[in-house]
């Protein structure tokens, strides 16, 4: 697809959005306004400060006898939709930008982000969590901040390719920045050894808030392994680490999607989960 023909979704998505309701393939009125105010206005910001709190409280007792794991090679966007039937209160986690909400969806780039934004919801809830943004931009270092910004019920009106859905599915968004590790490495070279400390703080928090917010399947993937150029099997490790250890048998399902032509993206996953 051309990075011209995404901009033009993008911008058809943000119109349905304001609209609030679309014609499905079946030329039936799909109408989701008030799903989506709902979305906006229940959007929560996390500070630094609640998250580093929200980590230290004690877990109950694991709910679950042994937690499912998933490894599969489609988008997020594919991966909410198959697993939505057996349970509409999952989470998916959207690896965010730290400076722009959608990232740049709207001039038609192309990553996970962009790919959510696109069809989805998701960025007129950021918008309500400018504080995330301003944050990031304030601060020094590409390691970024641990401001994470929830996001409940928002609505998927559209597919991978842009097409619009016969019937809307919801999913919990979690917006989260991986720490941008090539940037790092060559301009910040006094804080790379502070990479996997930062990504596995903040692991741990999107885990938390997964917990506290009551979802029991988690939509996960290469988190921070594309553009930010951190290592798949570091972080594959990372979070097995987390999902073996404090979080272990806290879940129901956890699936790591990984939509990526190289087969280094999914293959440190397969070795860890599968």
């Amino acid at each position: 697809m051309k990075r011209s023909t995404r901009a033009v979704i993008a911008k058809e998505t943000l119109a349905i959005l304001k609209k609030g309701s679309y014609q499905n393939n079946l030329d039936q009125s799909v109408h989701f306004a008030k799903i989506q105010q709902k979305a906006e206005q229940q959007t929560f910001l996390y500070e630094p400060q609640a998250l580093l709190d929200l980590i230290q409280e004690p877990l109950a007792d694991a709910p679950h006898k042994k937690t499912e794991f998933v490894v599969n090679a489609l988008s997020t966007l594919d991966s909410v939709r198959e697993q939505h039937p057996s349970d509409p209160n999952l989470v998916c986690l959207n690896f965010a930008s730290a400076k722009n909400p959608g990232g740049g969806f709207l001039n038609g780039s192309q990553a996970q982000e962009e790919s959510l934004a696109r069809a989805t919801g998701l960025y007129p809830c950021q918008l309500k969590a400018a504080d995330y943004y301003t944050a990031n931009r304030k601060f020094s270092s590409c390691l970024y901040t641990d401001h994470i910004i929830y996001s409940p019920n928002v609505p998927i009106i559209k597919d991978e390719q842009g097409k619009l859905l016969d019937e809307l599915v919801c999913s919990a968004m979690i917006t989260a920045p991986a720490v941008n590790a090539g940037a790092v490495q060559q301009n910040e070279p006094q804080n790379a050894k502070k990479i996997n400390k930062f990504m596995q703080r903040r692991m741990e928090m999107v885990l938390a808030i997964c917990k506290q917010q009551k979802h029991e399947t988690l939509v996960l993937g290469a988190w921070g392994c594309g553009v930010f150029r951190n290592d798949p099997a570091v972080i594959a490790r990372l979070f097995k680490t987390l999902l073996f250890g404090k979080y272990e048998n806290q879940f129901k399902r956890v699936v790591f999607s990984i939509y990526a032509k190289e087969e280094r993206f999914i293959k440190p996953f397969h070795a860890e989960f599968s």
